[in-house]
């Protein structure tokens, strides 16, 4: 059977994104028919080092992105923008972090050309009976965590080594929130409340200085959030109120979105309090929750409230992310590679594909965009 040649763009038309999917010095882990397959953008290896000569004869070749979206089966572009979705040739494959459920745009483009999409977010390990395991790359998740944290102290001018003693609370504790609770610990802050949807006996050894609490929801007052320990529990909003760094980890069902603060909470807490929300989703979390960027990480919520939501914060360290990616997604390259009749035999692969010829395979996607079950999937 026929082997897919993967193109791996190098340039993004996202803003300050400089994360790739592929690190030049793993390339030798590669068995050589899958780098043969894999064909580089023009320049990809100069940040880390590695002129074109040296990465052309590691792999396939060297092409411009252009001739890479012309002649490749496989577009591997970690963060994809509409117009990439645009130029793509009509039933060809995209291998990225598309984020299809709050971009109608995207998903739409996807449909009408027939594309085939992979989505790295939707990679994740499976067990046996098919339940959801572990994400393929935590460190990824953990990075998100620590660079949202760092970034947004920074953004604010603050640390918790100097001045005065800050106090902080992490909200969700999977990989992302070990990266923020790593992230404000390196910054001297101790006084650290972790709050999650699991028990705190599920969260393995307490940490020195983190006070761990549950989240409850309680449908008999309304669906009001309380954070409950052996202490008892305190109303959520009441908890983040005493704190001066807030920081949301949570991944949220859009089915069902929890909010933790409305803008007239937000009043409500310290002056001068900072909330970075890793997981933002428009509407999610807070009911003001809206990305910012690197060139305006901030987000005045109030005249003293500020939140930072940098949706690709992990840019802040753009080559150790592109490292702690690139040993994430590698052992799949294979798989990729063998082409499609091969996906089905991985699980993390084949349940990624979250648009197959056109025809959206999430149903997430078909709710939250409100769309009809079946092909074209028309907007209801």
């Amino acid at each position: 059977m026929t082997k897919l040649t993967v193109g791996v763009v190098a340039t993004s038309r996202k803003e300050n994104e400089q994360r790739l999917p592929i690190h030049p010095q793993h390339l030798g882990s590669l068995e050589a028919e899958v780098r043969s397959q894999m064909y580089f953008e023009t320049g990809y290896g100069t940040p880390f080092g590695m002129p074109d000569n040296e990465l052309a004869r590691q792999s396939g070749g060297i092409r411009t992105r252009e001739e890479l979206f012309a002649e490749c089966d496989v577009i591997l572009l970690f963060k994809p923008v509409l117009q990439d979705f645009m130029e793509l040739r009509e039933e060809q494959i995209l291998w990225g972090c598309p984020h299809f459920l709050q971009d109608e745009k995207a998903t739409q483009v996807s449909i009408d050309r027939r594309l085939t999409v992979i989505a790295m977010e939707a990679m994740v390990n499976w067990s046996e009976d098919g339940t959801f395991q572990s994400s393929i790359g935590p460190k990824m998740g953990e990075m998100a965590g620590y660079c949202s944290v760092t970034h947004a102290l920074a953004c604010v001018g603050r640390t918790g080594r100097w001045g005065p003693p800050l106090r902080a609370a992490v909200i969700g504790y999977g990989s992302t929130g070990i990266g923020a609770v790593d992230a404000l610990r390196a910054q001297g802050i101790t006084d650290i409340r972790l709050v999650t949807q699991r028990p705190p006996s599920a969260l393995g050894q307490p940490l020195n200085g983190v006070d761990n609490a549950q989240l409850v929801i309680d449908d008999a007052d309304g669906g009001k959030l309380y954070a409950a320990s052996g202490n008892g529990r305190t109303g959520l909003a009441q908890l983040l109120g005493s704190c001066d760094v807030i920081v949301n980890c949570v991944r949220q069902n859009p089915d069902a979105p929890l909010v933790f603060l409305t803008e007239e909470q937000a009043t409500a807490l310290k002056p001068g309090a900072l909330i970075v929300d890793v997981s933002c989703d428009y509407g999610m979390g807070f009911s003001w929750a809206r990305p910012t960027s690197f060139t305006r990480p901030l987000h005045h919520v109030s005249d003293t409230v500020r939140y930072h939501a940098v949706d690709h914060s992990p840019s802040y360290l753009w080559a150790s992310a592109t490292w702690v990616l690139s040993e994430a997604i590698l052992p799949y390259l294979g798989t990729i590679v063998s082409g499609e009749a091969h996906w089905a035999s991985n699980k993390t692969v084949d349940r990624a594909v979250e648009v197959r010829r056109g025809m959206v395979q999430n149903p997430q996607i078909l709710s939250f965009q409100d769309r009809s079950p079946e092909y074209p999937h028309t907007v209801l």
